[in-house]
């Protein structure tokens, strides 16, 4: 079984349920704390100053040094292993506070209440924790289920534009892997910002995601397919120090992982065209080639390189993923040109 989902009127019932019978602290981080925390303290109820855990914003903070920080917070507090750490933030603050969690006491319970439309729709769902070490991505993580994630579309409304760009790719992806006619909605959106209007959709990227990582929790089987895009994207978004958010980058890892796809003549050029002209759409230009050669001594730390190869998700068609299938650093190279 996988973790369970609640939205709205549900989520706020299953968080009065589980906060009722659990001493617990709350992390956010700084960006959190002013736009979502007071909508979470009318549900809950006023939350003291000594139960916040807040951090620094931002994806370069989701490190060793604030891991440090939250454990000792957990420490002063005196979370035993039966307390609950609710994690009010997007993917970082998931990721980061899942971990401290997971880790602390052997494992404490955690509940996951994502505020932006990537947590919302995939970041959130499928156990996974890390934080980065040494400037990579997620080197240091493991799998463990949330007792619950907790979802509040009000939160959405809060984000930049930026930040729905970001979560969006994430959904383009889900389509591109799983549902050809949930991928021809979203691209028939005029722009990203629409999907604001549809929290029906917001919901089916979440079951998606929930489908994969329910069948395959540790990711030995089909959870693989939703890495589609990310091993370009992962290092397109380091090669532009910051110029890139993980969504944007994954949306133009999409990109170049059909047109690899089109190169192994899994997928047809007709069906890459349509992806990529759909993710220009979108994201504008892709950024890659001028950073061809960082991009492959980038990716040599990909967590699936596998010797010499680099293990791709590619597509057959839309709507279907296959893989991870190999491909050698010449290959792509070739690829990029």
């Amino acid at each position: 079984m996988n973790e369970p989902l609640f939205w709205d009127d549900g989520a706020s019932a299953k968080l009065l349920e589980l906060i009722s019978t659990h001493h617990y602290l709350v992390l956010c981080d700084t960006n959190t704390r002013h736009h979502c925390l007071p909508l979470l303290q009318k549900l809950c109820g006023r939350i003291d100053d000594k139960q916040i855990i807040c951090i620094p914003a931002g994806e370069e903070n989701k490190n060793m040094e604030t891991l440090h920080f939250v454990w000792n917070a957990l420490f002063e507090n005196r979370m035993l292993r039966n307390s609950l750490l609710l994690c009010v933030g997007g993917g970082m603050v998931c990721d980061l506070g899942g971990f401290a969690a997971a880790t602390w006491k052997r494992g404490i319970p955690f509940v996951f209440i994502p505020t932006s439309l990537m947590a919302q729709a995939d970041a959130a769902i499928g156990g996974k924790t890390a934080v980065n070490f040494n400037g990579v991505k997620n080197q240091i993580g493991l799998f463990q289920r949330p007792e619950a994630v907790c979802m509040f579309h009000d939160f959405l409304h809060t984000l930049p534009v930026r930040e729905l760009r970001s979560g969006f790719a994430e959904m383009l992806k889900h389509g591109l892997i799983a549902n050809s006619n949930y991928w021809n909605s979203l691209c028939h959106l005029s722009k990203f910002t629409d999907i604001l209007q549809h929290p029906e959709w917001i919901r089916q990227s979440a079951i998606i995601k929930s489908s994969f990582t329910t069948l395959d929790f540790k990711e030995q089987g089909d959870r693989q397919l939703l890495n589609f895009g990310h091993t370009f994207g992962h290092a397109l978004e380091a090669a532009e120090e910051g110029g890139l958010s993980h969504g944007e980058a994954v949306a133009h890892g999409m990109a170049l992982a059909a047109e690899l796809s089109s190169h192994k003549q899994t997928l047809t050029a007709e069906a890459c065209h349509e992806i990529t002209e759909s993710i220009r759409h979108f994201y504008g230009e892709n950024p890659i080639r001028r950073h061809a050669k960082k991009i492959i001594e980038l990716m040599l730390h990909d967590k699936k390189r596998v010797q010499n190869n680099f293990n791709f998700i590619l597509l057959q068609q839309i709507g279907k993923a296959v893989g991870p299938i190999p491909v050698s650093a010449e290959e792509v190279k070739e690829m990029l040109g």
